[in-house]
């Protein structure tokens, strides 16, 4: 029982915590994670960039020399969990990455990896912050702009 109220409250916790795209001390110019359009068509593709305007390192995971990333789906005029794309279950090792002060890391995927339409937006969880000790987990998660998927 005591489980089951404990995931209940994490449920309600993460769902409760929508944030738009942060950086550190919630500054949107230091760390800024976008796409380069805001609508795309299946057969178009998505240019996910990854953007460091601080001044200090900040780590993130790679597999296989792309950023390990995850998703949200807008439904209901709130964002769901956060999802896995479908290849996040392969095993394989995870590298740590810096990017350093003023740089970026771009990385390309199809549309059709959503498996679906609609409304997305792309989560990075990075691993560090150099300098940075942040109040709560949550302050590592870095959410993209929205995208329309038709």
């Amino acid at each position: 029982m005591k489980a089951f109220l404990f995931c209940a409250l994490l449920l309600l916790l993460v769902i409760s915590c929508q944030k738009d795209a942060t950086g550190i001390n919630g500054s949107v110019d230091q760390i800024k994670f976008s796409t380069n359009k805001n609508f795309y068509t299946q057969s178009e593709t998505i240019e996910a960039k990854l953007t460091n305007n601080s001044n200090v390192n900040i780590i993130f995971e790679t597999r296989s020399g792309c950023m390990i990333m995850y998703y949200q789906k807008k439904e209901n005029n709130d964002w769901s969990d956060i999802l896995y794309f479908y290849f996040s279950s392969l095993r394989g090792p995870s590298i740590a990455d810096t990017l350093k002060p003023n740089s970026s890391f771009t990385q390309s995927m199809p549309p059709n990896i959503f498996d679906s339409t609609g409304t997305f937006r792309l989560v990075v969880d990075l691993i560090k912050i150099e300098g940075f000790t942040p109040e709560k987990n949550d302050d590592k998660i870095v959410f993209s702009n929205s995208f329309k998927i038709e």
